[in-house]
């Protein structure tokens, strides 16, 4: 693995935030950012200020975020069993709320949404959502609801700026990763690696490219439908991981944790820290499509303090900025050396 030698190959890495906020997810589709925890964070295509303000009081803390990367530009969040989707109409701003304990009553209790996506419905953009208990269902076109495509259990999704969707299921007696364009036709290859019962997978796609991750269990990148599945050593500890653009030769980040070290991220920066393992220290690794592997930024603690974590990160194509969501951080930042100088992005 390699550090820049020149300042200009260093990647240019801040926080959003003056002061640490708890930040669970963030999705940058299309130039729209949006990032969710305590509270809702969204950036417009093309702005340069960030607004906040609390989720819907119903909602409770946000997990989950999907930014749509075409027209009209919704985004969802959730929180729980309900997915609030946020739009806009000549009316203004807009709320709709969908459940998993819509429907027909059940006799436990609903499952929770673990992933968003937007992808297709043949050429329209759709909103698709996992729940954990491994379904799929897709927001209806005139958002009246939720369809259940005939699909087995996953076990992630994500989608990238085109709409491709990536799933991925470890279900036996064959572990399978699928691409769709359209949600309707689907490809598939064979996936390494177990899941067990307390497994969180990451997902990323970029064209044919797929590239998953298992907490401490390794990441695998395969860039064509009829490519296995490679370790990408660099990452063996990685979380998330996402894609520098939609092509399938994109390189791939990922966040990496370690134990035992100290310090402040590299330039002099430190978070804040809330509850959690403590001397520990959250990277951030780009791998190119040969393997080579660069370390773009590293964040750490005091021996005593609780260790930063990553717990999500997203692609910016438009600004060339990759953003990564921390409980104990925030939003972190890290600008593309090859980016064009540009506004600090300022909250309001």
């Amino acid at each position: 693995m390699s550090t820049p030698r020149r300042t200009g190959d260093a990647w240019e890495c801040s926080f959003v935030f003056d002061a640490a906020r708890d930040v669970e997810a963030v999705s940058c589709r299309g130039g729209l950012v949006t990032a969710g925890g305590d509270e809702l964070h969204v950036l417009r295509a093309g702005a340069q200020s960030m607004a906040s303000r609390p989720p819907p009081i119903d909602l409770g803390k946000v997990l989950v975020v999907a930014a749509e990367p075409r027209a009209p530009w919704r985004y969802a969040v959730a929180a729980g069993d309900t997915v609030a989707v946020f739009y806009r109409t000549d009316q203004g701003d807009q709320l709709l709320r969908l459940s998993s304990s819509a429907g027909p009553a059940i006799t436990r209790s609903p499952p929770s949404a673990t992933h968003l996506a937007w992808g297709r419905e043949g050429s329209a953009s759709a909103l698709y959502i996992r729940w954990d208990d491994g379904a799929v269902v897709r927001m209806k076109q005139d958002m009246s609801g939720l369809d259940a495509p005939d699909l087995p259990p996953m076990d992630a999704l994500a989608a990238d700026d085109a709409g491709v969707l990536a799933m991925i299921s470890f279900a036996p007696p064959d572990p399978r990763a699928y691409v769709t364009r359209d949600g309707e036709q689907l490809e598939y290859r064979s996936v390494e690696g177990t899941l067990g019962p307390s497994g969180r997978v990451h997902l990323a796609v970029a064209d044919t490219a797929v590239a998953y991750s298992i907490d401490a269990g390794g990441a695998f990148v395969s860039r064509a439908s009829e490519a296995p599945f490679v370790r990408y050593e660099a990452l063996a500890t990685a979380g998330p991981v996402e894609f520098e653009g939609a092509s399938s030769d994109a390189a791939l980040f990922g966040a990496v944790m370690s134990g035992g070290m100290s310090g402040g991220m590299s330039g002099g920066m430190s978070g804040g820290m809330s509850s959690g393992p403590t001397g520990g220290a959250a990277s951030l690794l780009r791998v190119d499509a040969q393997g080579n592997a660069t370390l773009i930024a590293e964040f750490g603690s005091d021996p005593a303090a609780v260790s930063p974590s990553i717990r999500a990160l997203s692609w910016d194509a438009s600004r060339h900025i990759l953003w990564g969501a921390s409980p104990q951080m925030g939003l972190v930042t890290c600008t593309a050396p090859d980016a064009k100088r540009s506004k600090r992005i300022v909250m309001s």
